[in-house]
């Protein structure tokens, strides 16, 4: 029971760290990240015995397959191969490296950075292990505990991400990460993220486990016997409802954070999980009731959301989606450029920045 204990601080440790450590973008905080996942989802694998159960053997199989993949991409194969399986490697390497002559014979990499794509080797694999060795082993860490960490997370990337953009401004020509960190490459930051929209996947993720979390709270609450304003604010007063209310202003300050970053896709990608997460609690609802006051709940959270935040703000940058669309399609026409010219393996993972400088 012990060891589940720790396991658990390490698991909520390690989402806090991904996250306030810069969004573990820089090798001093994604190194340490992996590591510490590799161990706690050994350990999972383990206790769990993960091997007794089809889900984990399925899914271990699935990322095992993936592993393998990118694996491939730094696997050194001879020069006729790889000229057979990324036509493109040669014509590439001729516009980007200056005085580059196609070798003959010899061995390389299907990858155009070898390097890049070893660190997300490492840390493709650290992570799979993670997910596989919670698979079992994350019931018994308490789900009610997980979420309620979860939620605590989330709402101080929030508050941090808010307090930021009123005191530096999330546009402004100097942008600071604590409002003391400049990024060493450049960025748009919100709370401790590089990206804006690295925050806002962060949030899209987090908010359908918290919200289901509610709507479990919800279902578990006996019903109010209650007539007038005073039982209502006398039941409001009750334990049951004070959690309820705490997690539902939790819900709302996440979501205003997200609204805040500006981010479309983000925003456009929670309105699906949230459709998604709708459609399941309607599944394991059996009243008609239940199902409309769900939907009901999850459109005053998305709508409250936005609308603490700024309506004008979530507008404006949807409105300006048209003017950005030219610069877009001329990143998707390279995309399909490199596509063509790599079809089979790709540039190799984590090489896409080199691959979009020609």
């Amino acid at each position: 029971m012990t060891l589940v204990r720790v396991a658990r601080f390490i698991t909520v440790a390690l989402i806090a760290w991904g996250a306030f450590a810069f969004g573990a973008v820089y090798p001093w905080a994604y190194w340490p990240l992996a590591a510490a996942s590799a161990l706690v989802g050994l350990w999972g694998v383990v206790e769990g015995r993960a091997w007794n159960d089809p889900r984990a053997r399925r899914l271990g199989f699935a990322l095992a397959v993936l592993v393998v993949a990118v694996a491939l991409q730094v696997a050194p194969l001879p020069v006729s191969w790889t000229r057979a399986i990324a036509p493109g490697f040669d014509r590439f390497f001729e516009q980007y490296q200056l005085g580059y002559t196609p070798p003959t014979t010899g061995w390389r990499a299907l990858s155009l950075v070898p390097d890049n794509t070893l660190v997300v080797l490492a840390v493709l694999a650290c992570f799979a292990l993670l997910l596989v060795g919670l698979v079992r082993t994350v019931r018994r860490m308490g789900l009610d505990w997980l979420a309620t960490e979860l939620m605590g997370i989330g709402v101080a990337l929030a508050v941090l991400g808010v307090v930021q953009r009123a005191l530096l401004g999330i546009d402004s020509g100097h942008p600071l990460v604590y409002g003391l960190w400049a990024p060493t490459e450049g960025g748009q930051p919100f709370g401790p993220f590089i990206n804006r929209n690295h925050f806002a996947g962060w949030m899209t993720m987090a908010l359908p486990v918290v919200i289901g979390y509610s709507c479990a709270l919800a279902q578990q609450v006996d019903r109010p016997d209650v007539r007038g304003w005073r039982g209502w604010v006398q039941w409001g007063s009750t334990v049951e409802a004070s959690r309820l209310i705490v997690v539902g202003v939790s819900i709302l300050v996440m979501g205003m954070s997200l609204a805040l970053t500006g981010s479309r896709s983000g925003l456009a990608a929670f309105a699906v999980a949230a459709a998604v997460l709708m459609i399941f609690v309607a599944r394991r609802t059996r009243t008609v009731a239940w199902r409309v006051a769900v939907a009901g709940y999850l459109a005053v959270l998305l709508v409250g959301a936005i609308g603490w935040a700024g309506a004008d703000v979530a507008v404006n940058r949807f409105s300006v989606a048209a003017r950005d669309l030219p610069d877009r399609m001329h990143v998707w026409q390279d995309t399909v450029h490199i596509a063509h010219d790599f079809p089979v393996t790709g540039v190799g993972l984590g090489s896409y920045a080199t691959a979009m400088l020609i």
